[in-house]
């Protein structure tokens, strides 16, 4: 790919497919396994850094939103691990020098051949496809190697460096951009899980007495 003209968004190609409200295993997978299909291939953990800087960046906010509490919780998701049951052709014809608009048809063509899996065979090209970007369309305000030389156009929102500004909340969601980071969320959802160890404690407590006493019983030690 002539990354004179173009770059990969992986965000971009998530968030226009959209998920759950409460999913971050399904958007994290999908973001680092594009990073993969356009670096490596097959490992997660061996893929441009650029990219992957993006993918770490999405999935710290949809922590935020799903968990309330950033990178020091414990339910934080893995990279994934790279499937290769269904091919990634728009990557593969893209290195091969094709633009991006031939290298989708082409994988949509090859898809045709692909058994029990042309449907899906079809999306990942679209997904693929999707997360492709020209640079000269990039949004403005956009910083970092991957940017617009262009000087006189005119400045957008600050965003992250070489990360385009992304929405982690989809499109058609009545509530509009995600909210931003708070206290009180925080302070409620530790208070729930506090709550909730000291029932599961008090529970456990009373069950260790329970077979205790009926040891004893059993061993005829006390008497009812």
């Amino acid at each position: 790919m002539n990354e004179s003209l173009y770059k990969i968004n992986p965000v971009k190609a998530v968030t226009n497919l959209g998920y759950a409200k409460r999913d971050i295993i399904g958007p994290s997978n999908k973001c680092y396994s594009i990073c993969a299909a356009f670096s490596s291939g097959d490992d997660a953990y061996n893929i441009d850094k650029e990219c992957a800087k993006q993918c770490d960046q999405f999935v710290e906010k949809r922590r935020r939103e799903v968990y309330g509490v950033g990178k020091c919780d414990h339910q934080a998701p893995y990279r994934p691990v790279i499937w290769d049951n269904i091919p990634m052709l728009v990557p593969k014809f893209v290195k091969k020098g094709k633009s991006p608009e031939e290298a989708l048809q082409l994988a949509k063509d090859m898809c045709k051949n692909v058994p029990n899996l042309c449907n899906e065979c079809v999306d990942l090209a679209e997904l693929h496809y999707n997360a492709i970007e020209k640079i000269n369309s990039a949004p403005s305000g956009a910083t970092g190697a991957n940017a617009p030389s262009d000087t006189s156009a005119p400045s957008g929102p600050s965003a992250p460096s070489d990360v385009p500004p992304v929405v982690t909340r989809p499109s058609n969601s009545p509530k509009g951009p995600t909210e931003t980071f708070n206290i009180p969320k925080i302070t409620e959802n530790y208070k729930n899980r506090s709550d909730n160890t000291i029932l599961m404690c008090t529970t456990f407590m009373f069950l260790i007495i329970f077979i205790v006493l009926m040891v004893l019983v059993h061993c005829k030690i006390i008497i009812i």
